[in-house]
């Protein structure tokens, strides 16, 4: 598929392309017991995989450091699963979608119920309320540019170190995922590091927090760049009025590059517009669901190219009265910004030819 940048059309086309959206998104928004078990069979095979092989890669430096890159990819595919059973879409049956989801969540050190709860709630059905800044677990950016402004210069210089895009990511996901989620699952956790400690000592237990901080690094980067990315934002380029849940959906979100080699482990979840849109299709459904749209019909989303993930790692405020986010001030000349307004008729969206 082939993306180039074209005009916002007028408010009727865009209203009709949701109703085309609607009715293909529906055909896959219901559960698939063979995708759903195929999915866990593979999943189970490949996490199986990476204890019965840890005695060779861990001999070698250069595979033990590529065996922590793709375990850290499956923790954040077995992430993707717990979070489709949380909304409800992995299964038709909710005791099979609650039994696995607190599974997968308990080798993800992530609370079923809390996790859950939060993000249905907050996230699906609160988000990007009142032109502000989304606040909630796990948001990367918190603030607008004006209350940035108006913080003192002792706190401007706490928040630039913490938030600081390097550190921030670096740091921040695996002091997150591990301490909250030892506290959380004391049990579970320590069954699988007992029972990876009493296979192979502890050069496992190296393994384990490595995989898991990078695997937690991850899961903070695609959340980011799910909804924060350094493309205006179409939909408040939409006149208030006709705000709505639906527009939100799918030109709030973003359609993520992820590399081919790739896709096993983020598993469908780049196609965010599609899961905002509509939380009943399965991961498992959301690449097909993409991929057999009538041509033009995802000419309203935001496609991110390798090079605007990069820039929008940068992201760390919402400026409300040009509706884009900004970095620190220093580093907005980076996002090609230099203090000029951002025009409503300039705005990006993905085409596909």
């Amino acid at each position: 598929m082939v993306f180039h940048l074209s005009e916002v059309g007028p408010i009727a086309d865009i209203k009709q392309n949701v109703k085309e959206v609607k009715a293909h998104v529906a055909k896959f928004s219901k559960p698939d017991p063979y995708l759903a078990i195929r999915t866990l069979v593979i999943t189970a095979v490949l996490y199986a995989g990476f204890y019965a092989a840890f005695p060779y890669y861990s001999k070698n430096w250069t595979l033990w450091s590529l065996a922590v890159f793709m375990r850290a990819g499956l923790n954040v595919r077995i992430f993707i699963i717990f979070h489709d059973c949380c909304h409800g879409n992995f299964f038709k049956s909710n005791l099979a979608n609650m039994l696995v989801g607190r599974l997968t969540g308990s080798l993800q050190f992530t609370s079923w119920t809390g996790w859950g709860k939060v993000h249905n709630t907050d996230h699906h059905i609160h988000y990007g309320k009142d032109d502000h800044a989304l606040v909630e677990w796990g948001a990367t950016v918190i603030w607008t540019k004006q209350e940035w402004d108006s913080y003192s210069l002792p706190r401007k210089i706490f928040l630039r170190i913490a938030k600081d895009p390097v550190l921030f990511f670096a740091f921040i996901p695996p002091f997150i995922f591990l301490l909250t989620g030892v506290h959380n699952n004391k049990m579970p956790i320590g069954f699988k590091i007992y029972a990876g400690y009493a296979m192979f000592g502890k050069s496992y237990l190296w393994f384990e927090l490595a995989f898991n901080a990078l695997g937690s690094i991850f899961g903070f980067i695609l959340f980011h760049w799910q909804h924060y990315a350094n493309v205006p934002n179409m939909y408040f380029g939409i006149p208030k009025d006709d705000h709505e849940r639906d527009l939100a959906s799918l030109m709030g979100s973003t359609f993520q590059y992820v590399p081919e080699w790739y896709k096993w482990a983020t598993f469908g979840i780049e196609y965010h517009h599609i899961h905002h849109f509509s939380t009943k299709v399965p991961s498992y459904q959301l690449r097909p669901c993409h991929d057999t749209a009538p041509p033009g019909m995802w000419r309203y989303i935001k496609y991110l190219d390798f090079k605007t993930e990069l820039q929008s790692l940068l992201l760390v405020m919402w400026n409300p009265e040009k509706h884009r986010f900004e970095s620190f001030p220093e580093l907005n000349w980076l996002l090609g910004f230099k203090d000029i307004d951002t025009p409503a008729v300039s705005l990006k969206i993905a085409k596909e030819e």
